[in-house]
């Protein structure tokens, strides 16, 4: 029974961090280009912060830790990567460039 529970956690850890990623670049790059964010998308925004940032702590240590095999050193998957991509991993670089491409600079090479 545990493991269905460790399965759906790592499932929506996943789902969360990956949409809040994806919504808050998405906002970032709206407000670059000179819009004006309504008060309603700001407090969405907000909100995915606030859940995803657990989400985040949830995802590193759950499918952080199956897919670079250790545990993780760091809070955030994005630290992680940062740290894993400095050293020449190639999985680690992959998903630096793809966060990158989403949030520039977001992982700090």
């Amino acid at each position: 029974m545990w493991i269905i529970w460790l399965l759906v956690s790592a499932a929506l850890a996943t789902f969360v961090v990956y949409t809040a990623f994806l919504a808050l670049c998405t906002a970032k790059r709206m407000i670059a280009s000179g819009v004006s964010l309504p008060a309603d998308l700001k407090l969405t925004c907000y909100l995915w912060l606030l859940i995803g940032w657990p989400a985040d702590f949830v995802y590193n240590l759950l499918r952080g830790t199956l897919r670079h095999l250790e545990w993780p050193h760091e809070l955030t998957y994005s630290a992680r990567v940062q740290r894993l991509a400095r050293k020449g991993d190639k999985e680690a670089i992959e998903w630096a460039r793809l966060l990158n491409a989403g949030d520039e600079d977001h992982v700090k090479l």
